[in-house]
């Protein structure tokens, strides 16, 4: 599996999939797909845009947000190490 880093359970090939529905098109520039490292504000991703992201995460994958961590996400990554596995 491909980590964003070892505290996520999300890899970068689900994190790009997810956020390539949600956005409706290639990552800008060169970038060849969605990655950790891409800053939120650089992909002009605003709540209404997060909280999709968030729901499709949530959906596809089987996992919540934890929601005290929301303020301090500046990355893709962040958003990816903030996911937790949802309750059986």
């Amino acid at each position: 599996m491909e980590s964003i880093h070892a505290d996520t359970l999300i890899d970068e090939k689900a994190l790009d999939a997810v956020v390539k529905r949600v956005l409706t098109g290639p990552p800008p520039g060169a970038a060849a797909r969605y990655t950790g490292a891409m800053r939120l504000a650089d992909l002009e991703i605003d709540s209404l845009v997060m909280a999709e992201l968030i729901v499709e995460f949530e959906q596809e994958l089987g996992v919540l947000l934890d929601v005290v961590a929301v303020d301090r996400m500046e990355t893709l990554g962040d958003l990816c190490r903030a996911l937790r596995p949802a309750a059986s």
